[in-house]
């Protein structure tokens, strides 16, 4: 059966302090072979580094397990050997005090990162305990022999702390190489250079740390070994620089044994000797350690800078910015490549002064870079930032962002600028055409409105000169007269209604229309309007292009433009007009993505200046001569256009013509073949069987008035309010009679028609309704609903008694 998942860890701890036990058992033996019968201190002690290493690769919650295993290995060994329980427990305490601290003094120093020894301050931090910490336990270890054996104490103080010191810096970087992942080499090597390496250093270390019968500079010395630890540390790695001390330790150890020690480690007594010998493999081991992690850290950083750099240069490059530099003394610029490619200059071929940068700027500009840079260099402000137009060689115009940053000495001199340079002219333009639509959402909103109060003037205006005109009693001259103001009325109308197609406020009658007849039809008109000079071409598409649109409005759409593509061929020219269909990918200058109709008028004519082309589809706007040209047609053009949930797109050159694209959603719809339209009705007879009550309401006074007397005179009755509100309350002395509401839809005060219609109806269902408005009655608020009809502004006076009389019909 398998072990509960809870038992695993504990089993796994349990095995590895068996491990860590095992090992140091096997140093505490070795260390007791070397004991100093004199001075009851052992020579060398690879136990002290194994505890270290043990606690250095241990988790903290597992140390007192782990030191309580090493006290109770060493006591048990210590009273083997010496059998004094006294000076044993002496022993423990020291070793124990010594690992402890050590590893703690270690991790404190290494601010809780995992020891490697692949960084300098690690090096630095087991140099420390080793020297220091030991120096300090070594007082309570050579206590113990001296107050329970009698030996000497400072002779037994140095023997303690130099071995306990070369056993800390030779075996505990040998520990924690083995056991963990080793650091990888500044320089891997391969197999054979390893062996190559173990081999050199194995004879060296054995000729060079044993007396010699040569003499003079060719003479083998213990320094002479160093020579090979650079090999080690850079290409090797911390595993072989390690092995390779303990092994020039072990050649120390059974040298000294055999007599045959180095002249240079003889001293005047055997700890002399061996001080001298365990000082100069740790200064050996620490030269190497120190020359490891240097050189791997000065590698990591290079790699570090590195990355660093590579990712700056891939964040520029995704945020499309170049990065430029300017040393403020010596008048000096760099820029990046990307940088000199946003200014479009050849690689190399900036000199790098400040002034050649000024001139690239565009000249209106140019004073408002010169400001910004000098007050960002003589106030304390750090920042810089400006956006300004340059002008590139091939005489393009861009827009640009810079950004930077003042870089000052201490006494607040600027010392240089740096920073980012960005080309934002996409940005800039999608920002323009924002404002530019923001603009003529107003401009058009302000028509709507200008339109439709101005459709209640004419309505008042057209009805009773109508209604006059008709009169037998007038002479011919007041006929005439009246004539002149209805024709006048008519054409206010026309363009009252020019606004509102702007606006996007028009009544709209939307059925499937086949763009390519509605083209085709106007063939003939369009031949007519076109001057001898101006040659006319139709190219429309072989196949149907159907669009769910006004049919009146989409053939004004192709006039207004083919009309003012002839005003611009003064001295004549071709005027082509075309169809076709075409698919957007993805949503572009609020056109969602999908298929689309364009109908597009090209003329080689005059062409648009840029300056005008922002402003060509503003109302009123035009660049004709005074009383040529009201400024609507393109208004129109763009209204219907924006009505129809499409767009105008405009291409022109001066001296070479101009091309509009009106793009409108496609339909899959069939074409719908027109009715005939039914006869108009005649109005009421005033001496008929049944008088219809009529609850007139509208706001403006003056069509009121209007409105209520050609009722009355057509023999309805008529019971009047000029607000929702009083027309409720005229509901409440008259509904039960009231026939017909015949209210205007868009009033100032609430509730307006549409509530109006909605509450009366449900006091009183199937009550017969006429809206009526100068907007269209989606866009005055809702869709007609059963029992409603509706009558646009203005109407004339055949159109209103219709209406009326349908609507009491039902």
């Amino acid at each position: 059966m398998t072990a509960p998942l809870a038992s695993r860890p504990l089993a796994r701890r349990a095995f590895g302090l068996l491990a860590w036990g095992t090992g140091y058992l096997a140093a505490y033996v070795i260390g007791l072979a070397f004991a100093d019968p004199v001075r009851r201190v052992a020579a060398i002690w690879p136990a002290s580094g194994v505890a270290l290493g043990a606690l250095l690769a241990l988790p903290r919650r597992q140390w007192p397990a782990t030191v309580a295993s090493f006290g109770v290995i060493a006591l048990t060994m210590n009273l083997l050997v010496h059998g004094d329980a006294a000076m044993s427990v002496g022993f423990v305490v020291a070793n124990t005090l010594e690992v402890l601290l050590g590893a703690h003094v270690v991790t404190r120093l290494c601010a809780g990162r995992a020891v490697d020894f692949g960084r300098v301050d690690q090096v630095l931090a087991l140099s420390a305990v080793a020297v220091l910490v030991n120096a300090l336990t070594a007082l309570v270890g050579a206590a113990a022999p001296w107050l329970f054996a009698g030996a000497p104490y400072w002779p037994a103080y140095r023997m303690w702390w130099s071995a306990n010191l070369l056993g800390i810096v030779v075996v505990t970087p040998l520990v924690l190489a083995w056991n963990r992942p080793a650091p990888a080499p500044v320089a891997p090597a391969g197999r054979l250079e390893a062996l190559a390496f173990a081999t050199a250093w194995a004879i060296a270390a054995w000729v060079a740390t044993r007396s010699s019968a040569a003499s003079g500079l060719l003479a083998p010395r213990p320094y002479t070994l160093l020579c090979l630890l650079p090999w080690a540390a850079l290409r090797l790695g911390l595993r072989t620089l390690s092995g390779s001390m303990v092994v020039l330790a072990a050649a120390v150890v059974t040298a000294s044994n055999a007599g045959t020690l180095h002249p240079d480690f003889t001293g005047a007594s055997f700890g002399d000797t061996m001080m001298t010998a365990q000082l100069y493999i740790a200064l050996a081991t620490i030269t190497g350690l120190l020359l490891w992690s240097s050189t791997r850290e000065t590698r990591l950083a290079r790699e570090s800078a590195v990355r660093s750099a590579n990712h700056l240069q891939v964040a520029l490059d995704a945020a499309r910015m170049g990065t430029w530099e300017w040393d403020v003394a010596k008048n000096g610029i760099h820029w990046s490549d990307r940088a000199e490619r946003i200014f479009g200059v050849p690689p190399g071929s900036f000199s790098g002064s400040y002034e050649q940068y000024l001139e690239m700027i565009h000249p209106d500009d140019r004073e408002l870079v010169g400001k910004a840079i000098q007050h960002a260099l003589e106030s304390s402000a750090e920042d810089y930032a400006v956006e300004h137009r340059i002008l590139r060689r091939d005489g393009t115009l861009r827009w640009l962002a810079c950004r930077g940053r003042v870089d000052r000495d201490s006494r607040g001199h600027p010392l240089r600028m740096a920073g980012t340079v960005v080309d934002v002219t996409e940005q800039q333009q999608v920002g323009e055409r924002l404002r530019q639509a923001q603009k003529m959402e107003t401009i058009g909103q302000l028509a709507g409105g200008v339109a439709h109060d101005f459709n209640n003037i004419l309505s008042a205006i057209l009805v009773p000169a109508e209604l006059a005109r008709r009169s037998e009693s007038l002479p011919p001259s007041a006929q005439v007269l009246l004539e002149e103001v209805v024709t006048a009325a008519r054409l206010g109308a026309s363009n009252a209604k020019q606004l509102l197609a702007f606006a996007r406020r028009q009544v709209v009658q939307r059925r499937p229309v086949d763009l390519n007849l509605v083209v085709s039809d106007l063939a003939t008109m369009l031949g007519r309007l076109m001057s001898e000079r101006v040659r006319l071409r139709l190219e429309v598409a072989p196949s149907p292009l159907v669009v769910n649109a006004d049919a009146a409005m989409m053939a004004q759409v192709v006039v207004n433009l083919a009309v003012n593509a002839r005003d611009a061929m003064v001295e004549g020219g071709e005027l082509t007009i075309s169809t076709a269909g075409t698919e957007l990918a993805q949503d572009d200058e609020g056109l969602r993505a999908g298929r689309y109709v364009v109908v597009r008028v090209a003329d080689t004519g005059a062409g648009i200046p840029p300056e005008h082309l922002d402003r060509i589809f503003e109302p009123f706007f035009t660049t004709k001569a005074a009383g040529a040209g009201s400024g609507l047609g393109l208004a129109t053009v763009f209204g219907i256009a924006r009505l129809h949930e499409g767009a105008v797109r405009v291409t022109s050159a001066v001296g070479q013509g101009s091309a509009f694209e009106v793009l409108l959603p496609r339909s899959d719809e069939p074409v719908a073949t027109p009715s005939p339209l039914p006869p108009a009705p005649l109005a009421a007879d005033a001496n008929g069987p049944a008088r219809a009550t009529v609850l007139l309401v509208e706001d403006n006074a003056s069509l009121r008035r209007t409105t209520r007397t050609l009722l009355e005179m057509s023999g309805y009755e008529i019971v009047e309010a000029k607000s929702g509100l009083d027309a409720l309350r005229a509901w409440e002395g008259h509904g039960r009679r009231i026939d017909l509401l015949f209210t205007d839809m868009t009033m100032p005060e609430r509730p307006d028609g549409r509530e109006l219609a909605a509450e009366l109806r449900r006091r009183r269902p199937g009550l017969k309704v006429l809206l009526t408005s100068g907007y269209s009655p989606h866009v005055a608020g809702r869709e007609l609903d059963d029992g409603e009809l509706f009558l646009p502004k203005p109407s004339t006076l055949d159109e209103m008694l219709a209406a009326v009389q349908r609507a009491l019909e039902g």
